[in-house]
C-alpha cells in the first residue's frame, strides 16, 4: 500500500468493510479513505471504518488512501466467481481483477456477454500506472497487457455490456497464467532520471496517445513528459509496437498518463520531449486537464509538434523544476504613448497635405475665373452674379456660358 493513492481488488476482498479491512496492519490514521465508483467510508480510530461503503466485493476496484506506506495482508479463501455476472457502464466502471494469478487483457474480451459491442476507438482499460485502448479488427494496444493480482482497473466502454465468470481460474483460456510473487511494483515510481513520478500521489489521471512531431517527421526514440504550472505531471517512452492502421501506420506512439489531484480540472497541460542525448524540446499545442479523459486513439493520434528548445530540468522526484519559455517583459505605457504619438504625427502631416491641396485648387479656381471674365470683357459681354435677368450698362444680352 503507498503513501497516497492505491488501487485495489482482490478475491478476498468479500464482506463488511471493517471486517475485511480492519486496520489494514496498523497502515490507517484518521484521514484514511476508502472509496468505490459511488460511495466512501473513513476510518474512524477505536471505531473502524465508517460511511455508506459498508462491504466490498471482489469484482469492484477501490482507491485507497493512506498516510503511510506498508504491506497490507488479507487472509481467507477466494471467492469463486464462476457465472457471476458484472455489470459494465456506458462510461467508466471501475472494475476489479477476482483472481490470485495475472492474465493478458484478452481475458476480457472472452467473458463479454456481447463482444460484438466492443470496437470504438474510445474503449480503453486503465489501471493507476497504464492504459490500453481497442482497435477494432486488431484487439487491444497499449502499454497495460496484464490484469494483475491485488490492482484495480477502470473501465471506459462506448456501449454497456455485461462479464461473465471474469476471472474465474476455470477458465481454459487462461492457460498463460502465471504467479505474481510481489505487489511492490504497485508503488513504483515511473520515468527516468531527472523525470520521474509517484502515481499515488494523485487521485486522478487522463490518458493521451500521441504522435511526437520534429522537424516535419515522426519522432520516437525519446521520452515524453506532460507538465502543470511547470510540475511533472506523467512521463512515458514510445510504445512497443507500430500502428497497424491509420495515417501513422507503422510509426510507434506515445501512451501518456497525465495525473492530477482535485482543483486542477481546467489547469493547462504542457508537453515536452527529451532527446535521446538528453537536450529538451518544447511541444505544442497544450491542452486542458480534466480527470478520466481520454485523448487520441491509435487511429486518430492527438498530434504534438516542436514549438522550441526548452532548457533543461532539475533533477526532482514526483516533480520537475519549471520549465518556461519567458517572453520579454514590455513597458505596456510606453508602448501605448509611443504608438499615440507617432498616429498624431502622421495625422498632422496627412492635414498639411490636404490643406496645400485645398490652397492650391482654389489658386487654380480663382485664377481661371479672372480669366473667363477678361474673355467675356474683350467681347463685350459681361455676367452679372447678382441676377441672371440683369444686364450691366450698354452690354448685350448673351446667354452666359
Amino acid at each position: 500500500m503507498n503513501s497516497g493513492w492505491t488501487w485495489i481488488s482482490s478475491p478476498l476482498l468479500n464482506g463488511p468493510t471493517s471486517d475485511v479491512l480492519g486496520s489494514m496492519g496498523g497502515l490507517v490514521s484518521s484521514d484514511s479513505i476508502i472509496k468505490n465508483q459511488l460511495l466512501f467510508s473513513n476510518y474512524i480510530p477505536g471505531v473502524g471504518w465508517f460511511g455508506q461503503l459498508s462491504g466490498l466485493s471482489p469484482v469492484e476496484a477501490y482507491q485507497v488512501r493512506l498516510s503511510n506506506a506498508g504491506t497490507m495482508s488479507l487472509t481467507g479463501y477466494p471467492t469463486d466467481v464462476t457465472g457471476r455476472v458484472t455489470e459494465l457502464n456506458a462510461g467508466w466502471t471501475w472494475l476489479g481483477w477476482p483472481s490470485l494469478t495475472a492474465a493478458p487483457v484478452e481475458v476480457f474480451d472472452d467473458a463479454l456477454t456481447y463482444p460484438s459491442r466492443l470496437g470504438s476507438q474510445n474503449d480503453l482499460i486503465k489501471s493507476h500506472f497504464s492504459f490500453t485502448s481497442y482497435l477494432s479488427g486488431f484487439g487491444w494496444f497499449g502499454a497495460l497487457t496484464h490484469f494483475e493480482p491485488g490492482a484495480g482497473y477502470m473501465v471506459k466502454l462506448a456501449q454497456a455490456n455485461q462479464l461473465i465468470s471474469f476471472g474465474a481460474s476455470q477458465r481454459r483460456k487462461l492457460k498463460d497464467l502465471k504467479p505474481v510473487a510481489s505487489h511492490a511494483a504497485f508503488s513504483r515510481a515511473i520515468g527516468h532520471g531527472q523525470w520521474q513520478i509517484s502515481p499515488s500521489s494523485f487521485e486522478h489521471s487522463m490518458c493521451i496517445v500521441a504522435v511526437v512531431i520534429i522537424g516535419g517527421g515522426v519522432i520516437e526514440t525519446g521520452d515524453l513528459a506532460a507538465f502543470i504550472n511547470g510540475q511533472l505531471r506523467g512521463v512515458t517512452g514510445p510504445s512497443l509496437y507500430g500502428a497497424p492502421v491509420g495515417t501513422y501506420k507503422g510509426h510507434k506512439m506515445y501512451n501518456l498518463m497525465a495525473y492530477g489531484q482535485v482543483g486542477k480540472e481546467g489547469a493547462t497541460v504542457t508537453f515536452q520531449y527529451r532527446h535521446p542525448d538528453g537536450h529538451l524540446s518544447a511541444l505544442q499545442p497544450s491542452i486542458m486537464f480534466a480527470k478520466d479523459a481520454f485523448i487520441g486513439t491509435v487511429q486518430e493520434p492527438f498530434i504534438i509538434a516542436l514549438n522550441s528548445t526548452a532548457p533543461p530540468a532539475a533533477p526532482a522526484l514526483n516533480s520537475a523544476s519549471t520549465v518556461s519559455s519567458v517572453l520579454p517583459a514590455v513597458d505596456v505605457s510606453t508602448s501605448l504613448s509611443a504608438e499615440r504619438q507617432a498616429s498624431e504625427k502622421a495625422a498632422k502631416h496627412i492635414g498639411a497635405i490636404v490643406t496645400m491641396a485645398m490652397c492650391g485648387m482654389l489658386c487654380f479656381l480663382l485664377a481661371a475665373h479672372r480669366l473667363w471674365r477678361m474673355r467675356m470683357r474683350g467681347s463685350g459681354c459681361v455676367a452679372s452674379y447678382a441676377s441672371s435677368d440683369r444686364m450691366a450698362p450698354n452690354a448685350s444680352k448673351v446667354p452666359v456660358p
